[in-house]
């Protein structure tokens, strides 16, 4: 767990390096769009356009709303939520194979290059993984 989220707090460092610390860093697909979604919320507009998922926007307008809309810490929340997916995987990984198993599966959670580089931009993937993850370990009578 510990090498995981070391793992995604470099990644989030890594990321920040050369980016403004501004919206026009949000450049990649649907990062605008839950920013600005997060911002109307903020601004008590609340979900004022349905394309997005709701989920998401709350965590990031939480975010901002934390640090003054500090740009440059969304990645290193980020980080923090992703890392969550390790004991999430190894819980799953151990109810359905056994113990061993869910050693190996948290391993790869730590480790997998995806979900490290999903710490950086502004995307629900990040969210998304952990809240599925444990929605699969709860809906699945898998909790321990």
């Amino acid at each position: 767990m510990v090498v995981g989220l070391l793992l995604r707090l470099d990644e989030a460092h890594d990321w920040n390096v050369g980016l403004p610390n501004s919206p026009q860093r949000l450049t990649l697909g649907d990062e605008p769009g839950y920013d600005n979604l997060a911002r109307s919320l903020l601004d008590g507009r609340g979900f004022d356009w349905p394309g997005r998922v709701p989920l998401y926007p709350v965590w990031i307008a939480a975010v901002h709303a934390v640090t003054g809309y500090d740009y440059t810490a969304v990645p290193y929340a980020q980080a923090f939520v992703g890392a969550i997916v390790i004991p999430l995987t190894y819980v799953l990984g151990r109810s359905v194979l056994g113990t061993a198993t869910g050693m190996v599966a948290a391993l790869g959670a730590a480790l997998d290059p995806v979900l490290i580089d999903n710490t950086g931009p502004v995307l629900s993937e990040v969210l998304y993984t952990p809240v599925l993850l444990g929605a699969l370990i709860y809906l699945g009578g898998c909790a321990p």
